[in-house]
């Protein structure tokens, strides 16, 4: 800060501020929401949040309405925490939890043998033990400490842990038959619904006030989502994640382990109940996944599913909320793109006029609108990368979405979208921070000599056809004092590992404009590729495609 900038150093410190300026105009562009979110909740509960992440904010106001409900200044309550060594699941089951098929109630009479274990840490594969309990019905445990329980039930494999159910789906496209929608019931509000119908409260902390506020806050978020006050829902909805995730965090006063896991444990069983109902009343249940199912429903037996899930609801007092497709394109039980059911009826009718119109009056005059209606994404399809995350090449995922909702081909796609605009090239990129104690080398050629260049932490680069160089991290002794753009070949370098193997890339930290930036589109053709007819391996590592166990895109 005592430096003195010499004249022919004034224009690079110009272009480092106008660029951090920049930056920052963009972030804060970009991150608007987040902001109004904060502010929002500022003036609710007259406690400055603006500067604060989703967990302080969620602790935050916690800490507040606790002592305001309680009466307890916070000093009083803010060490507490109950410690256990061991939750034995047969504890936590609720009574009310029943099956009507033999099966169902092996697997309710098998989870409550065994316990969680606190504090153990991660096992290794070679550590598990897998135990056959009947039929179809395999627990694994780790030191004695329950892990997961696998079962088979009607074609289909389910996996129970410690916090939550999934299904083992098959990468495919899953289209609705004429005279069917697949439907999607999920629980509302899953985690604080369970929490206030079946009085769960760290054992430290006063139930009535606990449960209370966690009542209260579920019942004001409902009500501002259907009175079309979306921020502050929003807002309302970072504090009772946070309840929840607090449960099972050790520097939390609201630590109580044996909370989280009647949580966890009670809303699969439920889930299950509801998987059986569907069973036996001859439906096709396609996946299932922490907060509901997908269920293949004939239109003409809607009034028997609707009964299914009534019952159910009386029954887990809970409540399920359905939405409605018409295809379902999976890599992974949570990776997919599914197509709202009416989607390409919308189109047709936008193709025809320019415009579609809903059951609402509202009128849509353009496709990325329907889209944004009809289309929902989850996890490796979401179409834009997170501003304070790292990606992969989005062009993949783009070209993915185009041949799965249109039929584009991948190929052209990927070669042609570089000329859709002057910042396309961002989407081909890597965006990486490699962890502190790793420092980040671009292996090149500069003046004609190989050289070693140490990056900045977080780097930006593309996949070319020749030319660029290689990019690795590695511990790097003395690293801290070296400056950036620095060859450090000659230093002493250990555990070297490539961020991306056998590939050339070119460094794209700073934006450049070029007619051809030489890119290998034979690399995310590939990436795309994998996608939808796997890698190539059999036995282990191997990774299924989409394709691969659908018909064809069309489904026929």
């Amino acid at each position: 800060w005592s430096y003195r900038i010499k004249r022919d150093e004034i224009a690079l410190v110009t272009d480092y501020n106008i660029n951090d300026v920049l930056g920052t105009d963009a972030l804060v562009k970009n991150q608007q929401k987040e902001l109004d979110l904060r502010a929002k909740l500022s003036e609710m509960y007259a406690i400055d949040l603006r500067n604060m992440s989703r967990s302080s904010i969620g602790k935050n106001l916690m800490t507040k309405l606790y002592s305001e409900w309680s009466g307890m200044p916070s000093y009083e309550f803010v060490d507490l925490r109950t410690e256990r060594s061991a939750v034995p699941i047969g504890k936590v089951v609720k009574d009310s939890i029943q099956f009507k098929t033999p099966f169902y109630r092996k697997i309710l009479e098998s989870i409550q043998r065994y316990s969680i274990y606190i504090g153990l840490g991660s096992p290794k594969q070679s550590e598990l033990k897998r135990e056959s309990i009947a039929n179809g019905i395999v627990v694994t445990t780790w030191r004695k400490s329950f892990q997961s329980l696998e079962f088979l039930s009607h074609d289909k494999g389910y996996t129970m842990a410690k916090g939550g159910l999934h299904s083992k789906d098959d990468p495919r496209v899953i289209w609705a038959e004429s005279g069917e929608i697949l439907a999607d019931p999920d629980v509302t509000s899953m985690y604080p619904s369970f929490i206030v119908e079946y009085g769960v409260a760290p054992h430290h902390l006063s139930k009535e006030v606990f449960v209370g506020i966690v009542k209260w806050l579920r019942e004001t978020r409902v009500e501002a989502k259907h009175t079309g006050r979306k921020l502050e829902a929003d807002a309302l909805k970072i504090v009772i994640n946070r309840i929840y995730g607090a449960l099972n965090d050790a520097m939390d006063y609201l630590y109580d382990p044996e909370c989280t896991y009647t949580v966890t444990i009670n809303l699969q069983l439920l889930l299950c109940n509801l998987i059986e109902a569907f069973e036996l009343n001859k439906f096709e249940v396609l996946s299932a996944n922490t907060d509901g199912l997908l269920i293949r429903l004939p239109i003409d037996r809607k009034g028997t599913f609707d009964h299914i899930c009534k019952e159910w609801e009386e029954y887990s007092k809970l409540t399920l909320e359905t939405e409605k497709f018409e295809k379902y394109c999976r890599s992974a039980v949570n990776d997919y793109i599914a197509v709202g059911y009416g989607f390409y009826d919308a189109l047709q009718s936008y193709n025809r006029s320019g415009s579609w119109i809903d059951n609402k009056g509202n009128v849509y005059t353009s496709k990325a609108a329907i889209e944004d209606k009809f289309i929902k994404y989850k996890g490796y399809f979401l179409q834009e990368p997170e501003y304070n995350k790292g990606y992969e090449y989005p062009v993949v995922k783009k070209a993915l979405k185009e041949y799965f909702l249109y039929g584009v081909d991948i190929t052209e796609f990927i070669k042609n979208y570089i000329n859709t605009s002057k910042t396309a090239i961002y989407d081909y990129c890597f965006s990486q921070k490699v962890a502190s104690k790793y420092t980040t080398i671009y292996k090149t050629i500069k003046d004609g000599k190989p050289v070693w260049l140490k990056c900045q932490k977080h780097n930006r680069f593309y996949i070319c056809k020749s030319g660029g160089g290689a990019i690795t991290k590695a511990i790097v002794q003395n690293s801290d004092n070296i400056a950036y753009g620095e060859d450090i070949s000659d230093c002493v370098i250990t555990d070297e590992k490539a961020l991306v193997a056998g590939q050339k890339v070119a460094l794209f930290n700073d934006y450049e404009y070029k007619d051809d930036y030489n890119i290998h589109f034979g690399f995310y053709i590939n990436e795309a590729n994998k996608i939808l007819y796997g890698n190539g391996k059999t036995g282990k590592g191997e990774r299924r495609g989409i394709n691969n166990n659908s018909s064809n895109l069309f489904g026929w």
